[in-house]
């Protein structure tokens, strides 16, 4: 039987060390009960891992909650037709706090306008399912979030302490300011969330921005106890997934290098470095 996405998470990430154990902490802003049932049975599934400390179809509640209870993540729907307000009035009032940690916000909506969506990530939305999707469901959504937990808890897995609280201080502050625009490019690439690789690029561009390691397979590898070419195969194969299955068009323009490779497709140092660059000059 194959291994399912959540399967192979939990095998990359290395989730026997002591920072795995610890829970994300999730709220729901969902207007229709049978979309929030489903949500609420699909984080209870992974409950070695989150738990929903609270769900609402209010916005005006929805912030109120955020600000008492500082969730790691908001499970956020944009339309709230059958509660009060809406999401995008929400992710304005949240903006507007200057909240210094705001939680990692995932949007649900049925809402496909170019314009609506690019103004929720704007306004801070780290990622957007879109509800009409055939394959959409809400395993899907909580798979991308253990998916994602590192960056989500703010905190690294190295092989290693990191003995100078300024540095470590100096590594979250980094994550979570390249984080978004880390996923932002990958998901204007067309790269599968799904894909065990995903995360895993993430993670090296984010890196190379930090420290420009020699070998980053060598050293994700140590962080999470792989070996070097599991963890380089991953990363390539979502790599060679994306570019035989998204547009050429919508990876020229996003992808803006040359590809050297005869076989159309860039390396994985080419891609990594090339997203560190563009990360750095451009946020």
């Amino acid at each position: 039987m194959p291994e399912s996405f959540v399967d192979v998470s939990h095998q990359i990430y290395g989730q026997k060390n002591e920072q795995a154990k610890k829970i994300i902490n999730i709220i729901i802003v969902e207007d229709d009960p049978a979309d929030r049932d489903a949500m609420i049975n699909a984080v209870e599934n992974h409950s070695d891992y989150m738990k929903v400390v609270g769900f609402t179809d209010s916005s005006e509640e929805a912030l109120s909650m955020v600000l008492s209870l500082c969730p790691d993540t908001l499970i956020l729907d944009l339309e709230l037709h059958y509660g009060e307000g809406d999401g995008m009035t929400f992710l304005q009032k949240l903006k507007d706090t200057g909240l210094s940690t705001p939680p990692f916000i995932v949007v649900t909506t049925h809402n496909i306008s170019k314009t609506v969506l690019e103004a929720a990530r704007a306004l801070g939305a780290d990622y957007i399912f879109v509800k009409r999707q055939r394959e959409h469901t809400a395993k899907e959504a909580t798979d991308f979030i253990l998916s994602a937990r590192n960056f989500i808890l703010g905190k690294k897995k190295t092989s290693v302490e990191i003995s100078h609280t300024d540095n470590e201080t100096k590594n979250q502050i980094n994550e979570k300011r390249y984080l978004r625009p880390i996923c932002k490019e990958l998901d204007a690439l067309g790269v599968n969330p799904r894909l065990k690789g995903y995360s895993l690029l993430a993670e090296a561009i984010l890196l190379v921005i930090e420290q420009r390691p020699e070998r980053i397979c060598v050293e994700l590898g140590k962080r999470y106890k792989k070996a070097s070419s599991t963890i380089e195969r991953a990363m390539q194969n979502a790599i060679n997934r994306t570019w035989s299955t998204v547009d050429i068009d919508q990876l020229q323009k996003v992808y803006t290098a040359r590809v050297k490779s005869e076989r159309g497709v860039p390396t994985l140092n080419e891609f990594i470095f090339f997203f560190a660059r563009k990360i750095q000059l451009n946020y």
